[in-house]
């Protein structure tokens, strides 16, 4: 009895607690109708009066003080509440067209200024004051509905407005083109604006913006020299910064010789020790210096990203070289003109530096930067850089990876829990951002922890409720597509593009999702994609891509010509790629098309045997071969990244029938050959380690498919790929394939193909048919391992 009437008690609570919630939802509901209401009539009644207003002042003909700052206010309430089409009725409709209607002509933007000129001086003043806002914030509004071709057209007009001296228009204009990659559209500008302002030369804010064109050129070096130039005019009335920045460089010269006289020393004692063993050594006396090599030493190439590389074959020339601020006369500082904050002028240099990889000359600067302005900003910058730089001297690595052979030695060596810590510090700062959430997935992704980075993703998003940083929604759905969501991927990327439809990088990330998870998607479909890239190409991604649409080809499309006429003539076609760059991928488009042409059939196919054995150890005598890794920086990352995607097509070339002969086979494996040198004798490089997972894949494929006898070096190398990149189908499926057919490991094969089938759940990927087989046969195996 007392049993039943507890029980009784218990459903009442309940149910009384259930009556409380649903009647708090309820009040919740009608509190947020009322206020919607509320936020309605308020806006209502704040339209009508300002129309009334402006209706009070309307002159006939012309316009009053009065009637102007209630259009620019009227437009400032619908921008700021999101209502962005009326906005532009107002400004344009209301104001440019009824006044001024020479401003939408395509014709001399001076017809405006001098319809300017003939108003009252008091009226004239008054739209000095508001013309330029006016014109940014109508780019402002074709920007955010996605029309950014008339933003451009109107963030120009407000540059001309203010003759190129309001640095916040400036701004406006120069990222709209660059978002744009109107390149020649944004130099054509800087000329103008030196060639019509001589002093700009001069002038710290004109530096800036060059600079960062240069960036986007990936013209590192140009932009790097430019802004230190620009560092020198805002700091030279700061001797510290100028006595600090000069006893830096002095230490990184010290620690330079230092270096080399270690390094000459050691290579003395190998010497002696080689010539006690009487072990001959293969070198070609006869082939021709390297332009990128150091002539006064045999340093191996890419161990220094120092600041003496920027400067030549000599270390002693650093202090002398025009990227040194002191081989510059100081400018007196009141000629001196700029408008942004100095820690801008830093950041500018830290960026400059790190896409350069001079990472001691990015933190000196990130440091300086923090001094100024102690923001989040700052210290996230900070981090970003700590998370790529390394905590020891290459050189001493070499060889520690194929002793330890461990992928695991190359994590000791990044500096990322520093760069944790800096994040840590600028998320106290304000716990509110959105973006420092994104750059401690980034982190946490570099180490292989997915698990945490999608955490920090769940944050990131949260706290940009709108979704409007186009950045940040990119560098997750690569993040989905990396861990083999590619469905959330998909809906990312078309979410970018209705904002952005100018975002090409983002088309070009939608087809290689497609490529994955095609939802009905044809090859022409993710072909066109690929194409709009090209169109308009994001230079600092340029190798990526190239490497990616190597593997379209290959795969997808499996056109294997079409593939080598894109290396032999599209992968230096872009006019905006700089010069240096465009020469390597010249040397090499050249190289594989004397392959091509050769079709010699003298040259003989390397054996397996042979090629395993010498893979790490036969001398790179070839000192023009790619990659050479001249510094650790994203651009030489990249290159890797292409290299080892290029030697993978010109070892197919001798499948079946050889469509070339065995001339470009044997270039393809010498290409794996350096590439696999590279990373052996270097465990820092590339500098992000999941650029690692595209030589594993590549050459793991290659060796299985050209002597699937050599199964243990394959899955040696396929594991080694799914450590960086644990959930890449195409290992998996490989995986599963070699333990079934080569090792009879049933588990193991049931295991991978497990994996393999639940990342690749469409029909209709690429993949579908070729593993169709292999599912077919261990599918009952499986089902038998489940019940």
């Amino acid at each position: 009895m007392i049993m039943i009437m507890i029980m009784t008690m218990m459903i009442i609570m309940v149910m009384m607690i259930m009556m409380i919630m649903t009647m708090i939802m309820a009040m919740m509901i009608m509190i947020i109708i009322m206020m919607a209401m509320m936020i309605m009539t308020i806006e209502k009644q704040l339209i009508k009066k300002m129309l009334l207003v402006e209706h009070k002042y309307t002159v006939a003909e012309t316009f009053s003080t009065y009637q102007i700052q209630v259009l620019v206010a009227m437009c400032n309430f619908y921008i700021r509440v999101g209502m962005y089409k009326e906005a532009l009725e107002w400004y344009l409709n209301k104001f440019l067209n009824a006044y001024f209607p020479d401003t939408h002509a395509d014709v001399l933007f001076t017809n405006l200024e001098q319809s300017l000129r003939e108003l009252k001086a008091a009226d004239n003043q008054v739209l000095k004051t508001y013309m330029e806002g006016i014109l940014r914030k109508i780019g402002k509004c074709y920007k955010k509905l996605n029309e950014w071709d008339k933003a451009l057209e109107y963030y120009h007009k407000a540059c001309i407005w203010n003759e190129w001296k309001d640095i916040h228009a400036i701004d406006d204009y120069f990222e709209c083109t660059f978002d744009l990659r109107a390149f020649d559209h944004c130099r054509n500008s800087l000329n103008k604006l030196v060639n019509n302002h001589p002093e700009a030369c001069h002038n710290a804010d004109y530096l800036y913006f060059f600079s960062r064109y240069c960036q986007e050129k990936g013209d590192y070096d140009e932009g790097l020299k430019h802004s230190i130039r620009a560092m020198q005019l805002v700091s030279s009335s700061h001797s510290d910064y100028a006595t600090k920045f000069n006893q830096f460089l002095q230490t990184q010269i010290q620690d330079e010789q230092e270096q080399e006289r270690a390094k000459a020393t050691k290579k003395e004692n190998e010497n002696e020790q080689n010539n006690d063993k009487d072990i001959p050594h293969s070198k070609n006396d006869d082939h021709e210096d390297s332009k990128y090599s150091d002539s006064d030493s045999d340093r191996i190439i890419g161990e220094n990203h120092k600041l003496s590389v920027y400067c030549g074959d000599n270390v002693q020339r650093a202090l002398q070289h025009n990227l040194i601020i002191c081989s510059k006369p100081i400018i007196h500082g009141s000629r001196i003109e700029y408008r942004m904050s100095p820690d801008a002028y830093h950041r500018r240099v830290v960026k400059m530096a790190q896409k350069a990889g001079f990472y001691p000359l990015s933190l000196f600067h990130a440091k300086k930067a923090i001094e100024y302005n102690d923001n989040l900003y700052n210290h996230s910058i900070y981090g970003d850089i700590l998370a790529l730089s390394t905590l020891v001297d290459i050189s001493a690595n070499i060889g520690e990876r194929t002793k330890k052979n461990n992928m695991n030695t190359q994590l000791d060596l990044h500096r990322w829990d520093e760069a944790r810590k800096e994040y840590e510090i600028g998320q106290k700062m304000d716990k509110y951002d959105s973006g420092i959430y994104s750059d401690f997935a980034h982190l946490h992704l570099m180490n292989g922890n997915s698990l945490e980075a999608q955490k920090c993703w769940d944050l990131s998003l949260e706290k940009d409720f709108y979704r409007e940083d186009t950045l940040t929604l990119h560098r997750y759905a690569f993040f989905c597509h990396w861990l083999g969501n590619n469905a959330e991927a998909l809906d990312i990327a078309n979410y970018i593009l209705s904002i952005a439809k100018h975002q090409t990088l983002t088309r070009w990330l939608k087809a290689i999702v497609l490529m994955d998870y095609t939802d009905d998607s044809t090859v022409e479909q993710i072909d066109e994609n690929f194409c709009a890239f090209i169109q308009s190409p994001d230079m600092e991604m340029w190798l990526y891509f190239c490497a990616d649409y190597l593997l379209f080809l290959l795969n997808v499309k499996k056109d294997l010509k079409e593939a080598l006429k894109f290396v032999i003539h599209g992968i230096h076609a872009p006019a905006a790629l700089n010069s240096f760059l465009k020469l390597r991928l010249k040397n090499l488009s050249d190289t594989v098309q004397q392959k091509y042409e050769q079709q010699s059939h003298e040259n003989k196919k390397f054996k397996m045997s042979y090629f395993n054995k010498q893979l790490y150890t036969q001398p790179m005598d070839n000192a023009h071969l790619e990659p050479q890794a001249l510094r650790h920086n994203e651009q030489e990352s990249s290159m890797f990244v292409f290299v080892s995607t290029l030697a993978f097509l010109l070892t197919r070339t001798d499948q079946g029938k050889p469509l070339l002969g065995h001339a470009c086979y044997n270039y393809g494996v010498l290409l794996f050959s350096n590439c696999a040198q590279r990373i052996e004798k270097d465990l820092s490089f590339p500098i992000d380690p999941r650029d690692r997972w595209s030589h594993y894949q590549c050459y793991a494929q290659f060796v299985f498919e050209q002597n699937p006898n050599d199964f243990n070096t394959a899955i040696t190398y396929f594991k080694r790929g799914l450590q960086v990149r644990e959930k890449a189908h195409l290992s998996h499926y490989f995986l599963s394939d070699i333990y079934w057919n080569c090792c009879k490991d049933i588990t193991a094969s049931l295991r991978h193909f497990e994996q393999c089938k639940y990342l690749l759940n469409d029909k209709n990927n690429w993949m579908h048919n070729q593993c169709k087989s292999l599912w077919d046969t261990i599918s009952p195996f499986a089902t038998k391992a489940s019940q």
